[in-house]
């Protein structure tokens, strides 16, 4: 199976690993200005409970450019997008490239409010597929995390498998693309249905940055606030704007999360994790920063738009734009 990877991130390049592995023809397309950096090839740490990290280099994978590139590596049958949701609406180069491979399955693995609609009706649904990513993967090192030589550091959580989806059409290509990942060492399963195992975690994950974030991103500091209050309760109306679009009820396991459980679990997770999982949150979301706000930005619009109140997203948004306030 020939798979193009757009991306050669902390995420891009830890897919590409396991897919060569389980045997998978993978090529990344990049900015030129990655190319040297590609073509050394990246040192990978898969961080394991109990255990120290295991050490690969991914080297030997094509490079491409621009379309005429990938055209004549190809035809890829699947394409993964491995790059944050706003590089999508950057310019024509998706547009351009999905009528490069006419025939290609593509697959974001981030995905925002509004993008799901906006790519089903740029690819079609036929060739609209879904990933969702069940890893954690960052720059190394990292705070107290010391390594060999500079790189991207992953965990992989146990009974996690790398889920996709997709139409019946698709249904053979992301079976066999799921078994090259599985023989390469990242479960990955096909499933009905990616929107609504993903809902939890993601509201759960929703609320816990944007707690984090109202106290500085340190878990200590947690203590004694209303910032769990507010990040669930913004989670809440989150939900229930998607619910108005179309996606369903809310996770009935939401209603179980509170300040107090959301915090053990946090600490639980910081103390039994094999990363510096601080550190992780803030590297990594404050990286990610303006995503989030364009996520709480449409949230309130379509809330607005759909009668759904959103005052308490509202009130998240203007004290974490306004932090000293």
């Amino acid at each position: 199976m020939k798979v193009l990877i757009v991306g050669a991130g902390q995420v891009g390049v830890v897919y590409a690993h396991h897919l060569k592995a389980g045997g998978a023809d993978v090529s990344f397309l990049i900015k030129e200005r990655h190319v040297a950096t590609a073509r050394r090839g990246f040192h990978l740490y898969r961080l394991r409970l109990g255990r120290k990290p295991q050490h690969s280099h991914l080297t030997g994978i094509p490079v491409l450019t621009g379309n005429q590139e990938v055209v004549a590596a190809g035809p890829f049958e699947v394409i993964l997008l491995a790059v944050p949701s706003p590089a999508f609406r950057e310019g024509t180069w998706l547009q351009d490239l999905v009528t490069a491979c006419p025939h290609a399955l593509i697959a974001p693995l981030q995905l925002t409010t509004g993008d799901k609609e906006w790519l089903e009706e740029l690819l079609g649904k036929e060739r609209f597929c879904q990933g969702f990513i069940s890893l954690i993967s960052f720059a190394a090192p990292l705070g107290p995390l010391k390594v060999p030589a500079p790189g991207t550091a992953y965990f992989i959580p146990p009974l996690a498998p790398a889920p996709f989806t997709g139409p019946a059409s698709a249904r053979q290509r992301l079976q066999e693309l799921a078994a090259h990942f599985t023989k390469g060492g990242m479960h990955s399963t096909v499933v009905d249905n990616i929107d609504g195992g993903a809902r939890l975690p993601d509201a759960a994950l929703f609320a816990l940055v944007s707690a984090l974030e109202l106290v500085g991103w340190r878990i200590d500091a947690l203590k004694g606030t209303d910032a769990f209050n507010l990040g669930l309760a913004a989670a809440r109306e989150r939900e229930a704007v998607f619910e108005a679009r179309g996606a369903g009820a809310p996770p009935a396991a939401l209603k179980l999360l509170t300040p107090m459980t959301s915090r053990m679990i946090l600490c639980a997770a910081a103390k039994v994790m094999p990363l510096p999982l601080e550190d992780f949150i803030r590297v990594h979301f404050i990286k990610v920063n303006q995503q989030f706000q364009e996520e709480r930005r449409r949230i309130m619009a379509q809330g607005a738009a759909r009668g759904v109140p959103t005052p308490r997203m509202k009130e998240l948004h203007e004290r974490l734009a306004h932090p000293s306030h």
